[in-house]
């Protein structure tokens, strides 16, 4: 299945609004009512919550025997990487940079996310000075 990093993006937002202290998400495609998500087909969403794992995005159990997954929460890299994406114009921004680049790896994508805030920051302060 080729990577979608709109799916991996409203997974993560959709875990942030949906997790917290002693409060998991289970995930499971015939009972999810989760509006982000509803774009997508439930092999899509498990492909890349098992991706979202595997990139240390998320802290989550593999999926049982009835495809149910017990998420527990970002990961620090989970919370660095969507306070990166949250805005929409800065994902736009990171999408048009990766396909400039040719690339929409998790890694490519996290990179491109870190200097379009660091851009960002640095406008600002020159800014004020």
């Amino acid at each position: 299945m080729k990577l979608n990093i709109d799916c991996i993006r409203d997974i993560l937002l959709t875990i942030e609004e949906k997790t917290g202290y002693d409060n998991p998400m289970i995930y499971n495609p015939t009972m999810a009512d989760y509006k982000l998500l509803n774009n997508y087909d439930w092999q899509e969403i498990m492909y890349h919550i098992i991706q979202c794992k595997n990139a240390n995005l998320i802290d989550c159990d593999e999926p049982d025997l009835y495809d149910n997954v017990l998420i527990r929460d970002l990961t620090i890299e989970g919370h660095k990487f969507i306070a990166n994406i949250r805005d929409n114009n800065n994902w736009n921004k990171v999408k048009g940079i990766a396909k400039n680049a040719g690339s929409f790896s998790i890694d490519v994508i996290k990179d491109i996310a870190s200097n379009v805030i660091s851009e960002a920051i640095a406008a600002i302060i020159k800014s004020r000075i």
